[in-house]
């Protein structure tokens, strides 16, 4: 039986996907992710799992910083990776603090 839902959801395109995840399931879909991502997401749900886009948004990512400082001059600039590179550059927020 299992087998038959899966095959149905393959034939679903997003709106329907859409519309089956909240109906059965009370879960709504990000239809800009792809239609391959969507299906998977539904087969998880008719599983009983998590989908796999809940799991990912839970977790966070470290984000780099957004100013660097030189400390020979005190300067901030926006971060790019070309000067993170830089041993005279350091991590720091808008106003040149250090972080």
């Amino acid at each position: 039986m299992a087998e038959t839902a899966e095959k149905n959801v393959n034939k679903l395109d997003k709106d329907q996907l859409e519309q089956y995840a909240r109906d059965e399931f009370n879960v709504e879909l990000d239809k800009r992710r792809k239609l391959t991502d969507l299906r998977a997401q539904v087969i998880a749900l008719q599983k009983g799992e998590t989908p796999a886009q809940d799991k990912a948004s839970t977790e966070q990512k470290p984000s780099a910083p957004r100013f660097l400082l030189h400390t020979g001059n005190e300067r901030v600039f926006e971060y790019t990776e070309y000067l993170a590179a830089r041993s005279d550059m350091v991590p720091c927020d808008w106003e040149g603090n250090r972080i």
